[in-house]
Order: structure tokens, then C-alpha cells, then sequence
């Protein structure tokens, strides 16, 4: 009688130490006891908001994420439910949500998310939504509790801008006008973020007003001149 095939991993949660035994065995190349995907990145994206979990596993699983990106994410189905995910996360209190989970949480999804468009189309709209999210992070000028979390922001938006340049050109008179207004260190950030998207403005030679705030910073809907194009183009 032939031998029956293993069974897949069951979807019944994972403890803390089993997690922990994953990703050691990922790291290692033991992937074969992990044959189904999707159910175990499900798994993880809903390990990430479960209140039992210490920090420090959860910014494990983030970077442990990050770094398999490509086996993890094949679909934009799936890229829209980390949006989704990390959307939950920003907003919610610090009781929660520790201000260094949300500022991996961030970095991570940004990373994923420029990592997975090599391989699949993303969907304008995750893409959109993770913009918008980070704008909507930034458009807090001066508020001191979060100003590293600010700053974070900043720089996920300018990975994004540099992944597609123009991408925000049509909300950098908003970008010009937080930079005049923030007083706290992340004041870096955001001027860091405001002349890259100068930088592709210039380059890609695009007739925009740094002065203009007729387009909305949020919703946000990326330009046409990025839609038009579609991949990004180098600088």
C-alpha cells in the first residue's frame, strides 16, 4: 500500500516557540515541512496583532517576513491583506501597538512591497492605499510623541519615491508646506523627502508647482505620469 503523502501544516495557530522554531528552520533551508504558502502567511500576518506575543517576536516575524518576501508573496491579493494589516496596526494606540512594532511594521511593508514588484504586477490600489497610509502618518507636524515614527514614515515614502520617481509629485507643495511647519528632529526626514521628489520632478523634467495644494494629499491617487509609465524609471 503506498505510502501516504504528509499532511500540510495545520492551521490551528502557532505558539510562540514554535514560530520561533519556523523561521530558524527557514533560515536553515527546511522548507519542505511548510508546503502551503498562503495558509502560513496567514498565520503570520494574524500573529502580528495577537496581544499574548512579545514585541521582540514580532518584530522577528516582521524581519523574517521581509526576508522571504519572494516565497511569501505571489499574489497583490496578498499584498493587499499586509496593507491591510499594517493600516491596523498605525492606527492603533500606543497600548497595543508599540511605537517600534509600527515603525518596523512600516519599513517592512515598504520593503515587500518594492521587493514583490519584481516578480508580480502590484495593484495600483494596494499601491495607493500604502501611500496614503504613510502620508496620513506624516500630516501630524510637531507632534512630539511620534516624531521618530514621523521621521520612519518619511523615509518609507522616500524608498517608494525612488522606486517610482514622481510618484508623490503631485503633493509636493503639501510636502513643502510640512517641512516649513515640523520643528522637532524629524525635520531631516521630511526636507529629505521633499528635495528626492524634487530630484525626480527635475529629471523627469515634469511641469509641477512646488507651491501647488490643489491636488489633496489625501486619498491619494499616484500621478499620471507614473500610472503612464508603469515601472519605474531610472534615475
Amino acid at each position: 500500500m503506498a505510502e501516504k503523502a504528509a499532511a500540510p501544516p495545520p492551521s490551528k495557530p502557532l505558539t510562540a516557540q514554535e514560530w520561533e522554531t519556523l523561521i530558524e528552520e527557514f533560515q536553515n533551508g527546511v522548507h519542505h515541512k511548510w508546503n502551503s504558502l498562503d495558509p502560513l502567511l496567514d498565520l503570520l500576518l494574524s500573529s502580528l496583532h495577537r496581544k499574548d506575543f512579545p514585541l521582540s517576536l514580532k518584530l522577528q516575524l516582521l524581519v523574517f517576513l521581509d526576508e522571504f518576501s519572494l516565497s511569501f508573496f505571489s499574489t497583490h491579493h496578498q499584498l493587499h491583506r499586509l496593507v491591510d494589516g499594517l493600516r491596523t496596526v498605525v492606527h492603533a494606540p500606543l497600548d497595543v501597538a508599540a511605537s517600534a512594532f509600527k515603525d518596523q511594521f512600516m519599513v517592512s511593508a515598504t520593503s515587500i512591497l518594492i521587493c514583490a514588484s519584481e516578480k508580480i504586477a502590484v495593484e495600483a490600489q494596494t499601491e495607493n492605499n500604502l501611500v496614503e497610509l504613510l502620508l496620513t502618518v506624516i500630516n501630524r507636524p510637531n507632534f512630539g510623541s511620534d516624531r521618530h515614527t514621523r521621521g520612519i514614515a518619511c523615509e518609507c515614502l522616500r524608498e517608494l519615491e525612488r522606486w517610482k520617481p514622481g510618484l508623490l509629485s503631485d503633493v509636493v507643495g503639501h510636502l513643502w508646506s510640512l517641512c516649513q511647519n515640523e520643528r522637532t528632529h524629524a525635520s531631516q526626514c521630511y526636507l529629505l523627502l521633499f528635495t528626492s521628489v524634487i530630484h525626480s520632478i527635475v529629471a523627469r523634467k515634469l511641469s509641477v508647482s512646488i507651491l501647488n495644494t490643489s491636488v489633496p494629499m489625501v486619498p491619494f491617487n499616484a500621478p499620471q505620469c507614473v500610472t503612464d509609465s508603469g515601472r519605474s524609471v531610472p534615475i
